[in-house]
């Protein structure tokens, strides 16, 4: 198997690649991509891992922060255009071609922690009532939860302000995102009472991107397994968040 990789990484570190350039579109969503406030770069723990699985596989490319709607639309028409960090759906599926995953993560119910809610079970938030953003992917699959009554606000401050008020009993939010969540809304970092939903975070390029282009930016991100491992390890808001 070490053989096998280090032949993979010679591969990717002498076999030339044709003049290509990547353009990398994502949105404002710490911590995995943002603009550093004091340099006005692009950061985050996604950003770090999707610029080094570009440099190992040898393309140029750029970074471009826009809201997520634009961006997605982009990414669905233009050739050698990417998006980050993009939640891998069967429903989108076929809409992209995938480098992934560049992290494993998950949707999960958050409560307080005085309120000793015992969920063990996706049974168990029968009865309860959860607030969730708009913009959450699996909105409609929370809202099938039997018994489960879903309170739908623009903005996670909002939902957290619902739950520390008592209004909701839980909050729907990622598992990396959540305590950035909490620190904006000036609210305690609250209690992950149930991993509900894993959800595999990717790289979706444009169809009409080379498949061999794409063959190697996944061999790239296998690679950088180590890097990937290190920059959880050492993030902030990932460490508090598990």
């Amino acid at each position: 198997m070490r053989l096998l990789l280090l032949s993979m990484f010679v591969f990717l570190s002498v076999a030339p690649v044709a003049a290509q350039h990547f353009t990398l579109v994502t949105e404002e969503q710490p911590p995995m991509n943002f603009t550093d406030p004091e340099t006005g770069r692009v950061v985050g723990i996604s950003t770090d891992l999707v610029s080094a699985i570009m440099r190992e596989a040898g393309y140029d490319y750029s970074l471009v922060l826009m809201p997520w709607k634009r961006a997605y639309r982009q990414a669905l028409l233009d050739e050698n255009t990417c998006i980050f960090t993009t939640v891998r759906t069967p429903e989108r599926e076929k809409l992209f071609k995938w480098v992934s995953p560049l992290f494993t993560s998950g949707w999960a119910f958050y409560g307080m922690p005085d309120r000793g809610l015992g969920i063990e079970k996706v049974e168990d938030l029968s009865g309860l009532v959860a607030a969730a953003t708009t913009e959450t992917i699996s909105i409609s699959n929370i809202r099938s939860i039997p018994g489960l009554k879903v309170l739908e606000v623009p903005r996670d401050q909002r939902a957290l302000v619902l739950m520390s008020e008592g209004r909701a009993d839980v909050w729907v939010s990622g598992v990396f995102t959540a305590f950035k969540g909490a620190e904006d809304a000036g609210i305690a970092v609250p209690e992950l009472a149930f991993l509900w939903h894993p959800i595999e975070l990717s790289l979706a390029c444009n169809r009409a991107t080379d498949d061999e282009a794409i063959a190697r930016l996944n061999t790239a991100n296998k690679l950088l397994d180590p890097y990937r491992e290190e920059l959880k390890a050492r993030h902030y808001y990932y460490t508090r968040e598990r």
